[in-house]
Parts: structure tokens; sequence; C-alpha cells
């Protein structure tokens, strides 16, 4: 009943559907031009060997302690993109009218709302987040600490802090002894996932780029990864594991119609996972070093994570509305939204012409207003996971019935459920305020 305004005819929903493949295809365009066509140039390393640039270890590259190779690789990486701009930018700007056309044929106002309906989630959650992050100058503290203690670019500053290996194994190690404040049940779980290969570990030729948790209702979980032997990519597994033991709990505890959940709160499972990591990490090494890195890396996450796809919501919502406005989506204009909304996030930074067209390198923009849902689940996952380690098992236990919960309540009910209210902007706040603890203590180490 209450989709029933934005159902079509049977006519037309039938037509809809099969359109469905070829409405889609200016996103598998761009993942087979940047994942197989694509070829980024070799540079020469500091010890004058060649060194092959990936969409995988672009950012491990940056954070070489070699600032000139950085910024070769910097420089290299993104000049090559401008090669494809406008093929891409027609790409994307036929993918953002799909999603405007599609909202108009379904009686919806505006492409945003369309997307947000499925689930359930009002367009005021996605303001409130927007305007709760754009009234809060954080980001701009942590790019001062940077900017005055270690005298370097924002774009290349956690290379500064020192770039430590963290082995597959060790990594493993860590993450299981992570996720013990979840109950036994959970931390047995996941570590038999190891244990069975869940995981496909290491970058090859051609591989996809990135890392993400499949499988189906009745298989076990498939996570593919692209291990760089460094702390981010640890943080990459324990993310990854978050997602997969989600689906494990679902698919144990629902039937296959509730087994499948959205996207809202997928991002909650596995975001928990990597606040753990944290607090984990903190609680077992000593090493001041490794203690700096692994508040550097959350830090990191935590800006990337609520701020910088934040940032990715607001280019979202005014590309759209730009279409929706029949004004044309052209490189220059995709440019020059991105480019003013760096020099607004970034304000401390030095927004040139490479980072501008940025946007060309994100694929999550091709599933429409998809990237806000972070921002979203990691202030969520914060107070969640804040509750599991002040209350105990009570609280895990809550959390674990919220992870066997699929899709039979819609997201934000579930979260309630589980503690959180994200119709407001407590949530978002007291997520803020944890990153502020974290920045206090890791200024204290630099």
């Amino acid at each position: 009943l209450r989709m029933k305004p934005h159902t079509r005819s049977a006519e037309v929903e039938n037509l809809l559907a099969e359109l469905g493949e070829v409405l889609g295809s200016t996103g598998e365009v761009y993942n087979m031009l940047t994942n197989a066509d694509v070829e980024f140039p070799t540079v020469e390393d500091p010890d004058g060997e060649p060194q092959p640039i990936t969409l995988n270890n672009f950012t491990t590259l940056q954070e070489d302690p070699n600032r000139e190779f950085r910024r070769d690789v910097y420089e290299t990486f993104y000049d090559e993109w401008e090669a494809y701009r406008n093929s891409i930018a027609a790409a994307y700007k036929n993918s953002v009218k799909t999603d405007v056309k599609l909202a108009r044929a379904r009686n919806y106002d505006t492409a945003r709302e369309a997307a947000l309906d499925g689930p359930n989630v009002p367009v005021e959650v996605y303001d409130t987040l927007v305007d709760t992050v754009d009234e809060n100058p954080d980001l701009e503290v942590y790019e001062h600490y940077f900017d005055d203690v270690l005298r370097m670019k924002p774009h290349t500053r956690s290379a500064e802090v020192e770039n430590l290996l963290a082995e597959y194994d060790q990594a493993r190690e860590w993450v299981t002894g992570a996720v013990e404040p979840l109950g036994e049940e959970y931390q047995s779980w996941l570590a038999d996932g190891l244990d069975s290969r869940w995981v496909d570990v290491y970058e090859t030729d051609n591989k996809q780029s990135g890392a993400y948790s499949g499988g189906t209702y009745d298989s076990q979980p498939f996570i593919l990864m692209n291990y760089q032997d460094d702390v981010a990519s640890m943080y990459t597994l324990a993310h990854e594991l978050g997602h997969s033991l989600h689906s494990e709990y679902t698919s144990e505890h629902q039937p296959h119609i509730y087994s499948s959940y959205e996207i809202f709160v997928a991002e909650v499972a596995s975001t928990v996972n990597e606040t753990l990591l944290t607090h984990h990490l903190l609680d077992v090494v000593e090493d001041e070093t490794l203690r700096r890195h692994v508040l550097n890396q959350y830090l990191e996450r935590f800006r990337s994570t609520l701020f910088r796809q934040t940032m990715f919501a607001e280019f979202e919502h005014e590309t759209h509305r730009l279409e929706e406005n029949g004004e044309a989506l052209t490189a220059d204009r995709l440019d020059e939204v991105y480019g003013d909304l760096k020099r607004k996030y970034y304000a401390n930074a030095d927004v040139d012409d490479r980072i501008a067209r940025e946007w060309m390198r994100i694929p999550h923009f091709y599933r429409a207003f998809y990237v806000y849902q972070y921002s979203t689940g990691i202030s969520a996952a914060v107070a969640l996971a804040q509750n599991i380690l002040e209350e105990g098992e009570p609280a895990a236990e809550r959390y674990r019935e919220f992870l066997a919960s699929g899709s039979r309540e819609y997201p934000l009910e579930l979260l309630e459920t589980a503690g959180v209210d994200m119709t407001s902007s407590d949530p978002i706040e007291a997520a803020i305020g944890t990153y502020d603890e974290f920045l206090d203590e890791f200024a204290e180490l630099l």
C-alpha cells in the first residue's frame, strides 16, 4: 500500500523490468572501461625501479614516505584520467538522466526521493546528515594538525605517519580478537570463516579493484580483497567480514524472503567491526609508533567515511538537481561542482585541476544515492560499538538480534530496536565527538 502511488500499470511495470539491464548499462560500461581497458602508466620509484600504478595500489603508493614520489604518482594517475574525461562524463550524465526519468515515471518529485523511498528512509535523514556535518569544523581541525605539525599537503598527509606493514596472518589475529565483545558465537563464526577460505586475498592481473563481500542465501560468503599488507587493508578485511557475518546471521535466522538487507544497515555491520578493531588495537598495542598509525588510520577512515562520503552525497544531490532543472552535465560542469565541494570540505587544501576530476574514479556514483549510507552507517556503528563496550553482553545481544533480523523491518526500525535513532542528529554528533577524542589522543602522540 505504501508504494501504490508509485506503482504503474502491469504493462508499464513489465516494460520497466524488461529495460532494467539496458537502463543500468552506463555503470557496466564505466566498470569495464576503468577495470579492464584503462592502463595507468608506470612511474619510477625512489630506488629507480619501475612501479606500475593501478586502481588498487594508488592509495598505498600515496602513503610512501618519499614526498616527490607521491607527487609523481598523484600527477601521473590523475593526468591519465584526463584522457577519458568526456567519455566518463557522458556515462555519468546518462546515469543521472536515467535516475531522473525513472523517478518521474514512478511519480516521484525527485530522483533522491525515489532512491530513498524503497527502504522507507525520509529525505530529512539525508538532509540532517549533510547539515550536521556542515556545522562541524572537525575535518578542518584534522587538516590543521597535518598542515601545522607535519608541514605537508593534505592529499598526501597520511604518509608522514609511518607506513607500517600489517601482513595478512597478523591482520587475521587482530581482527578476530577485536570482535570478542560481540560474543563467542560471533567470534568463532568469523574465525571459522577465515579458516574456510572465505577470502580471496591478494591482487592479481585484471582482478576487479576494491573489496566486497558476496554470496547467496544457501552458500558461504565470498570476500574479494586486494590485500596490500598494510593497516588500511586490515581495516578493509574487518569491514568486509562485518558484511559476511551480517549475511550469515540473516540467512541462519530468516526465510529467504527476508534474507537480504538494505545498504542503510549493511554499512552499520561493517563499520562496527572497524570501530571495535580500533579500540582493540589501542588496548593491546603499547608501541607508540603503531598506536599513532592506528589512530591515523581510524581518523583517515572516519574522514573518508563520514566527511568524504557526505561530500559525495552533496555531489550526487547537486548533479541530480541540475539534471532535474534541465542543466547540461558536461565534464567541465562536473569538475566545477566537485571542485567547489572539495574547497568547501578541505578549506586548507590546494584544490588543483587534477583533484577536481576525482569524481571520475568513484564507481559508487553509478548507484545513485548510495554513498550517504556510509556516513549514516558509521554514525550508527560508533554509537552501537560504544554501547557494546560499555554495557557488555546485553548490548551485544541486541546487536546480534539486529544482524539476525534481515529485512523483516525497515532499516530505521531495525536500528531503533538495536538502540540508535537515525532520524535525529544525535548519533552523528556523538560520532563526531568520538572522532574528537581520538583526534586529541593522536595530537598528543605527534
